[in-house]
């Protein structure tokens, strides 16, 4: 800028698409060292049309570091509450939950999921939710022959495709 304040022009991507987004002096000196390649950060933006281009304009504010989540899951409740008398069942399955957008994932991220899955074998059980346009998502199990142990390593090759 002109009166020689650092700020930032940064793209921001995710499973929709990229733009670019502005990130003026007074919110860049208090995130710069979040702003490096690969970096998933949380932002809150201004949206406006830029009037030269037509496109829309992103200016960045409010920008936190996100840190890796653990694998969402999910428990399955009992059918019904045991009575003081009754034998209590045993603990509920947990499920790692999985999810798909039929518009962006292809075959070959089934193809990498099933590779990873199969390096993991153990009791969880997996499950899909494919979200598709326009329709409401479709949940599916996968076999039994996919359950998996549930492992940082796991995580950290299935977060593409975590919730």
């Amino acid at each position: 800028k002109k009166d020689n304040k650092p700020f930032a022009t940064m793209k921001i991507e995710d499973f929709t698409g990229m733009m670019e987004a502005m990130c003026w002096n007074d919110t860049y000196e208090k995130i710069k060292e979040y702003l490096v390649d690969g970096a998933v950060v949380e932002m809150r933006a201004t949206c406006q049309k830029d009037e030269r281009t037509e496109m829309n304009r992103l200016t960045g504010r409010d920008i936190t570091p996100m840190k890796p989540r653990k694998a969402r899951v999910r428990q399955e409740a009992p059918a019904e509450t045991p009575s003081v008398d009754q034998e209590l069942p045993p603990p509920a399955a947990q499920i790692l939950w999985l999810k798909l957008d039929a518009g962006t994932h292809t075959v070959e991220d089934l193809e990498n999921i099933r590779g990873i899955l199969s390096q993991h074998p153990g009791e969880v059980p997996v499950q899909f939710e494919i979200k598709r346009r326009g329709s409401p998502p479709v949940c599916l199990a996968a076999g039994q022959q996919f359950r998996v142990s549930q492992t940082t390593d796991l995580v950290k090759a299935l977060l593409p495709w975590l919730g």
